[in-house]
Parts: C-alpha cells; sequence; structure tokens
C-alpha cells in the first residue's frame, strides 16, 4: 500500500510538472506551426471576405431614397390673410366650454405654455460654451413647436457686426427672421390633404418631402444703442400726465432708429417712418 501511493504520488508529479512546460510553448507552437499558420490565414481571409459581402449586398439589395427635382403644384387651399397676433382668430382655434361667449383663458394659458417652452429650448442651447461666440452665424437660433410636431427654426438675417461703433455710439443691432406659420399649416388643411399633399402619418418613416413656398415671413429687429439721459428726455413723459401714444419731438436718436417724418419712404412707399416710443415716468417710491 505504500508503494502504490508513493507510485501514484510521483505520477501526479510528473503529469503536473509536464502540463506547466506545455502551457507557456502552447502559444509558439501554435504561431510557428506551418499548418496552424494556414487556418489563421484562412480564418482572417474569411472574415474580411464577409465584411465585403455584406457591404456589397446592403448596397445592391436595400432601397435608397433619392430627391426628386421641385414640382409645382396646382390649386391650394388655406387661409389667405388676417393681421398679425390676431387674437380673435385665435380665440376660434382655441377650444372652449362655451362657445357663444368664449374667453381668453385657453389662449392665455396656451401662449404661455407654448412661450415656455420655446424659452426653455432657447436656453437650453445656450448652455454649449462652444456656441458663445461673437460671430453671429454662430450664434444659436430661436425655434418653436407649434401643432405638437412641427419645428419652425428661424434665422439671422443681415450679417452687421452684432457690436459696432458709429458716431461715437456703441450699436447692437440684430434681425431674426421667423418661418411663416401659414405653410406649416399647409399640407393638414383638409382639402391638400386630400387632393395634392401627403401627410406624414402616410409615409411611415421611410419618405418625405420639402415644401417652398414664396410668402413673407415675420421678422424681429432688435437695436441697443447707448445714450445719456438729456437724449431721451423728450421721450418721456411726466409723472401723473397721460400719455400720448405718439409722439413729434424731436431727438438727437430720430437718424439713429429712423424714426419721424424725415424717413417717410424707408419701409415703403407709405411709410412714414417709425413712431417715437414714449415712456412713462414712474413715481420714486
Amino acid at each position: 500500500m505504500a508503494l502504490f501511493a508513493s507510485v501514484g504520488s510521483a505520477a501526479a508529479l510528473c503529469i503536473a510538472i509536464k502540463g506547466q512546460e506545455w502551457g507557456p510553448e502552447m502559444p509558439k507552437y501554435v504561431l510557428s506551426s506551418w499548418n496552424y499558420g494556414y487556418k489563421f490565414i484562412e480564418i482572417l481571409f474569411a472574415t474580411i471576405s464577409t465584411l465585403f459581402y455584406i457591404s456589397a449586398c446592403n448596397t445592391l439589395v436595400t432601397p435608397k431614397v433619392m430627391w426628386s427635382d421641385w414640382k409645382g403644384r396646382g390649386t391650394f387651399c388655406g387661409q389667405v390673410r388676417t393681421s398679425y397676433a390676431n387674437i380673435s382668430h385665435i380665440i376660434k382655434a382655441c377650444p372652449t366650454m362655451n362657445n357663444a361667449s368664449p374667453d381668453t383663458s385657453c389662449v392665455v394659458m396656451k401662449a404661455n405654455g407654448d412661450s415656455c417652452r420655446t424659452f426653455f429650448t432657447y436656453l437650453s442651447d445656450w448652455q454649449d460654451v462652444s456656441r458663445h461666440s461673437e460671430s453671429q452665424a454662430s450664434r444659436p437660433v430661436a425655434r418653436a413647436v407649434i401643432m405638437e410636431n412641427t419645428t419652425l427654426s428661424s434665422a439671422w438675417m443681415e450679417g452687421y457686426p452684432i457690436v459696432a461703433e458709429v458716431g461715437g455710439r456703441l450699436i447692437n443691432n440684430v434681425t431674426l427672421a421667423i418661418p411663416h406659420a401659414g405653410l406649416s399649416t399647409l399640407y393638414s388643411n383638409p382639402f391638400n390633404a386630400s387632393v395634392d399633399i401627403r401627410q406624414p402619418a402616410s409615409t411611415e418613416d421611410t419618405d418625405g418631402y420639402d415644401m417652398a413656398a414664396s410668402v413673407v415671413s415675420p421678422a424681429i429687429n432688435v437695436m441697443c444703442v447707448s445714450t445719456f439721459d438729456h437724449e431721451i428726455k423728450p421721450l418721456v413723459s411726466a409723472p401723473g400726465k397721460p400719455i400720448k401714444l405718439q409722439t413729434n419731438d424731436t431727438t438727437v436718436l430720430d437718424d439713429v432708429f429712423h424714426w419721424g417724418g424725415k424717413h417717410n419712404g424707408t419701409y415703403g412707399a407709405k411709410s412714414d417712418g417709425r413712431y417715437r416710443p414714449v415712456f412713462d415716468a414712474v413715481r420714486p417710491p
């Protein structure tokens, strides 16, 4: 029994030693053997061939969407004209519980909700530090969402410097143009949807189309000018006196803002220039 145990221990020891010697030599044997070398080349060639085959199949079999040329359509149906920010028209389009006597509660809540969402979207764009630039073209533009699924993206107009010095004054002049909202509502009109224009729901994420129209887009211009107190004094009404909506008091800023009759025709044949603003003086507490 003692001899058997001794022989068994010796055999186990030999096997363990042999395994330790074979382990480090195995990678060297695989790389140096011509038989394994050919196997490695065959596997590499098969992998590369498979990649090229898949790419070729996707190119030949998968359909690709190609944009066609612009095509003019026939007569469209839709609202033609309304005044800007027509509150009566907006109230009619806003749901209400009392159709006989609609109120403005729905309009107020809708305007607050839409503007709040648009404002937060604009602020999130400004959080990107890389967008903070003195170049107007690289600054983020305002966006608005209408009908819950349509995004309007504005565009900067007139490539003026953001800050310029004119006549010793620092002037910040920017103009932002907004797409005409009526164009986005054109495709949803029941008449157009049944005749010429496909609806986004019918494309099933496999197709799409662009719409182009020659329409006047609303724009907003903001101009900030460095002034002194005595220069804007004619524009400030005295405390307690009724405010005049229009004033003919000339100021040194008329040429900067194009105020008054001197600039008649600047903004159209029937334009009388821009009206001068009037500010109400606030009594000190």
